[in-house]
């Protein structure tokens, strides 16, 4: 997978198409992004997104490279989860 390509979470806690866990992503919920990386929870059963203690700094240049290559998707009424480029991931402290 690339940069910008689509991820969908399905109910079962799996991802369409399959991507490994920690694969790095921004979240993008009605103009608002998030960055971590996917993790399952066992705890919850659950896929979750771990975030990075520096994604304060990250969020705003994941939002600039999304305005730029994406822009259409900060108009979506749902949720969207897309592979994070690699400038952004490999800053990520965890």
């Amino acid at each position: 997978m690339k940069a910008f390509d689509l991820i969908t979470i399905k109910a079962d806690n799996t991802t369409e198409p399959a991507v490994p866990m920690g694969t790095p992503i921004i979240l993008i919920d009605e103009e608002m992004i998030d960055v971590g990386k996917l993790e399952f929870q066992k705890e919850y059963n659950s896929l979750t997104i771990a975030h990075p203690k520096n994604e304060g700094e990250l969020k705003p240049r994941a939002k600039e490279m999304v305005l730029r290559k994406v822009p259409k998707l900060l108009n979506s009424k749902s949720s969207i989860v897309i592979v994070c480029p690699e400038s952004i991931a490999q800053d990520m402290i965890f």
